[in-house]
């Protein structure tokens, strides 16, 4: 098990475009990707965007990718914490349910009060083939279950009764379209 610790990164400021709840990338259930020096490039913009979106975490199926990839700024959350790019994420144990209020970024200005493990150990695999198992509590454990369900096409609005969950999206719609107009 790795603590976390503070990361070195750079910064390349390429955006990705965040991906708003409709679009069909959000709900599938996203492919294995392998270790490659290929994703370099690609988990950077995807840091850039989290960043300036000032998110804590970002998965592929949000920039319209749909591969297990997923990124987490610890930093944000923590005091000395570092950013992790996770290739196949999975929870192997969690724990002590709570229920926190939480924001994602394909639902701009939505916060909703969802109900997660307060603690979970994950394993994933780092763009260089190395595996890695973590421990973590509180918000980090929420935003690495909020990632992981990304990656399945599941959304933090799916938590929600069904009725309660409709009335909210119909509410989140209309706050867009203003946005739009």
């Amino acid at each position: 098990m790795h603590i976390l610790t503070r990361g070195c990164f750079r910064y390349n400021q390429v955006m990705r475009q965040i991906r708003l709840y409709g679009d069909p990338v959000l709900r599938k259930r996203a492919e294995p990707v392998a270790p490659s020096g290929e994703l370099d490039d690609l988990i950077e913009e995807m840091f850039e965007t989290l960043r300036e979106s000032e998110g804590l975490g970002l998965a592929a199926p949000q920039v319209g990718i749909s591969k297990r990839l997923a990124v987490i700024h610890f930093g944000l959350i923590s005091e000395g914490g570092e950013r992790i790019a996770m290739l196949n994420p999975s929870i192997i144990e969690k724990g002590e349910e709570q229920t926190r209020n939480e924001g994602c970024l394909s639902f701009p200005g939505l916060r909703l009060d969802v109900n997660r493990a307060s603690w979970v150990i994950f394993e994933f695999l780092d763009p260089q083939g190395n595996r890695h198992r973590y421990r973590a509590h509180g918000l980090a454990a929420r935003a690495v279950q909020h990632e992981i369900d990304h990656l399945n096409g599941i959304l933090f609005i799916d938590y929600l009764p069904e009725a309660e969950s409709k009335s909210v999206l119909e509410e989140w719609e209309k706050l867009q379209h203003k946005r739009k107009a």
